[in-house]
């Protein structure tokens, strides 16, 4: 019975992408967790672990060294008096992505009273034709993902975020030419081919800003954002 289980997680862990992560036996190996009382059958290959059925993607190494941006670093200038409270937000300079894998991972939280108006959690901006967001869609109450960058995408029918703190990681993978937006590890949404095969260069890093830069700021509290630059948080 263990030996079929083993061999059917180890023959769908061989279907994932890209080949280069298949188990070898230089840097990889099978190991077994309990989680009340039940054994989980995990994958370990250096930095990364796969937990059977190798849906979730740890990762396991240090992380320094692919973070772009975090909200904790110095460099973000406040515009306006109070951390998101509707009429302030974060700024920082120039951010390049893609060309390789990244991830846009934070939590935020916005009361069902504030959403009334749609609201930008994060945006990277260059130009109309080159930026991406994020953002709280208003009286729909969902998060709207806006993407433009070699074709539009804009989409907020789901999922509703109502008076809870949330987990948002926007996941670009670059054997795959595919971007997916997951909330709370929940798959969302899946924009193929959107034009981050190549590197871009995003003049403005923003938290919190307005739909026209001037007004209806986020109002609410982001917990934590960072950008990993050539890590994918999940396959």
């Amino acid at each position: 019975m263990i030996r079929e289980a083993v061999l059917a997680a180890l023959e769908k862990f061989n279907r994932l992408k890209p080949p280069e992560k298949f188990l070898s036996t230089v840097d990889g190996y099978f190991f077994v967790d309990v989680v009340d009382g039940a054994p989980i059958l995990k994958v370990r290959i250096g930095d990364y672990e796969f937990t059977q059925p190798f849906q979730l993607t740890t990762f396991t190494g240090e992380t320094a060294n692919f973070v772009a941006v975090d909200m904790s670093d110095d460099g973000w200038t406040l515009h306006g008096a109070e951390l998101f409270d509707g009429e302030s937000y974060l700024e920082r300079g120039a951010i390049e992505l893609g060309g390789q894998d990244f991830t846009i991972d934070g939590t935020a939280f916005e009361s069902a009273t504030d959403m009334f108006v749609r609201r930008k959690i994060f945006e990277l901006y260059t130009s109309g034709a080159l930026n991406l967001s994020l953002y709280s869609s208003g009286a729909g109450k969902n998060l709207d993902l806006l993407v433009n960058c070699g074709g539009e995408f804009d989409n907020f029918s789901k999922p509703a975020i109502l008076e809870r703190e949330f987990r948002f990681s926007l996941v670009w993978r670059q054997v795959e030419k595919i971007l997916r937006l997951f909330v709370d590890g929940e798959k969302i949404y899946t924009i193929e081919g959107c034009g981050f095969g190549v590197r871009r260069t995003f003049d403005q890093t923003r938290l919190g800003a307005g739909i026209l830069h001037a007004d209806s700021f986020w109002r609410g509290t982001i917990t934590s954002f960072k950008i990993y630059d050539g890590l994918a948080l999940f396959c």
